[in-house]
C-alpha cells in the first residue's frame, strides 16, 4: 500500500502537506490554480478561478502539459502549452505565478478534499447528446487546431495506461467500443491527412 502521509510545510500563511507546489495560471480566457504534489503519491489538483465560467475543481494522478507528464515539466516551460487534468483541457498557458490565496491553497492541498468536475449532468442512458465542442469564433481557425492537439493528448494518455487497455480487452463489449472508436479516429485522421496532402499539391 502506498504511504500517502507527508510532513507539513508552510506556503504563504497556510500549513499544508510537504511536496505541494501551487501556481496560478492565466490562459487567453481563464485563470486557474494548479497544485502539484511531487512527494509521496504524486497528484495534481486544478481549480478554475474565472468568474462566470463552468465550475472546475478536479484531481488527477497523470496530468499532462504539452503532451508530457506535468510532473516532469518545469514551470518555466509551461507557457504556450495546453494543460490537461482529469479530462479538462485548457487553452495555451499565457503566464505562471505562485499562488498566494490562502483559501485556494488550502482547498487544493487538503488531503481529505474530494475534487470533481461540476459541469453538465451526465445524460441518462440512450439520451442523445451533442459531441460538437463549443468554440470561440474569434479564435477561428486555431481553435480547431487545439481540438486536434487535445485529441492527441487524450489518445497518448490512454495508450500509456496499459492496465486499463488490458482490462478493456477482457470485456467484449468494451473492446468493441474501443475498436469502433479507434477506427473512427483513424478514418478522421486519414481524411485530414489526405486533405492536407491535396492542399500541399495545389489541388482541392
Amino acid at each position: 500500500m502506498d504511504d500517502d502521509r507527508c510532513e507539513k510545510t508552510v506556503i504563504g500563511k497556510v500549513s499544508v502537506e510537504a511536496g505541494w507546489h501551487i501556481y496560478r495560471l492565466r490562459t487567453k480566457n481563464s485563470q486557474y490554480s494548479l497544485g502539484l504534489r511531487l512527494e509521496g503519491k504524486r497528484v495534481a489538483a486544478l481549480r478554475r478561478l474565472s468568474s462566470g465560467a463552468q465550475d472546475i475543481n478536479v484531481r488527477d494522478t497523470a496530468p499532462m502539459i504539452g503532451g508530457i507528464v506535468a510532473f516532469d515539466v518545469p514551470p518555466e516551460q509551461w507557457a504556450g502549452k495546453v494543460l490537461e487534468v482529469a479530462g479538462v483541457s485548457t487553452s495555451p498557458i499565457v503566464s505562471i505565478t505562485r499562488e498566494s490565496d490562502v483559501n485556494v491553497i488550502t482547498e487544493l492541498t487538503s488531503p481529505g478534499a474530494i475534487a470533481m468536475t461540476r459541469v453538465q449532468p451526465t445524460p441518462a442512458p440512450r439520451q442523445k447528446v451533442s459531441r460538437q465542442p463549443k468554440y470561440d469564433e474569434s479564435a477561428y481557425p486555431l481553435n480547431f487546431l487545439e481540438y486536434i492537439e487535445s485529441a492527441h493528448i487524450l489518445l497518448s494518455t490512454v495508450a500509456r495506461e496499459k492496465k486499463a487497455v488490458e482490462a478493456i480487452a477482457q470485456d467484449r463489449r468494451a473492446l468493441e467500443r474501443l475498436q469502433i472508436a479507434l477506427a473512427g479516429c483513424r478514418m478522421m485522421a486519414d481524411t485530414l491527412a489526405e486533405r492536407l496532402s491535396r492542399l500541399a499539391d495545389g489541388t482541392r
